[in-house]
C-alpha cells in the first residue's frame, strides 16, 4: 500500500535501544482502513506523542541506590554546603547519561563527584563550572 497512510497506537515500546543497531523495537496496533495487511510487512512510521513530556539528562555517576527504574540523587541546597537526597524515576539510560522522567522538575544541579559516599549530613564544596 505505497503512499497509503494508516493510523494506529503504540502498544509496546522498548525501554532501551537494541545495542546491535541502535533502534528501538516498537509494537503498533494499526487501523487497517478496510485493507488487508499481511504478517511480516515493513513500513516507515512517524510516531507523534499524545502529550509532551520533559526529560532531564544527568551523568550516570549522579545516581545512587538504584533499584529497577527508581534511584536517588543528591541535590545541593541553597546554602551550597549541604545536600538533600531526592528520589527520581529513570526513563532510560543512553551512553553515560541517565534520562530522568520524574523527580528533577525544579532542580538546577545534582552532585556527581562522590555522590555514592554522601549522606544528607555531609558537607560539600561546590565547584563553579563543573559538570
Amino acid at each position: 500500500y505505497e503512499n497509503e497512510m494508516f493510523s494506529g497506537k503504540v502498544n509496546d515500546l522498548a525501554p532501551a535501544a537494541d545495542p546491535s543497531n541502535g533502534l528501538y523495537p516498537v509494537e503498533l496496533s494499526l487501523n487497517p482502513n478496510n485493507k488487508r495487511l499481511a504478517p511480516g510487512l515493513f513500513a516507515s512510521v512517524e510516531i507523534t506523542p499524545s502529550k509532551s513530556r520533559n526529560y532531564t539528562s544527568i551523568p550516570l555517576e549522579a545516581l545512587v541506590e538504584g533499584s529497577g527504574l527508581g534511584a536517588y540523587v543528591f541535590v545541593p541546597q541553597p546554602d551550597s554546603v549541604s545536600v538533600k537526597k531526592l528520589p527520581v524515576l529513570v526513563a532510560y539510560i543512553e551512553g553515560k547519561y541517565a534520562v530522568i522522567s520524574n523527580g528533577l522538575d525544579t532542580v538546577e544541579a545534582v552532585v556527581t563527584s562522590g555522590a555514592p559516599y554522601l549522606t544528607e549530613k555531609k558537607k560539600i564544596k561546590m565547584i563553579k563550572g563543573a559538570y
